[in-house]
């Protein structure tokens, strides 16, 4: 899949999952996200995929979870 390896292009990623990991939704991804990166984490991802939830994760990153445009 050309969508590999998104996960550590995002401005301020440091783990997650690329599209293609879960078979139920190919489309779907999840990314943590420095706190202090995520304006440009936002900008990046929104001009990519449509951002479906967020929420914070217990070491104080923001999570992403994101669905990759066609």
């Amino acid at each position: 899949m050309r969508n590999r390896q998104i996960v550590h292009r995002i401005p301020g990623g440091w783990y997650g999952n690329d599209p293609g990991v879960f078979p139920s939704d190919p489309r779907k991804g999840v990314v943590s996200v420095d706190p202090s990166k995520l304006v440009n984490a936002i900008t990046w991802l929104r001009r990519r995929a449509t951002i479906t939830e967020t929420s914070i994760d217990t070491y104080g990153a923001i999570l992403l979870k994101y669905r990759i445009g066609r």
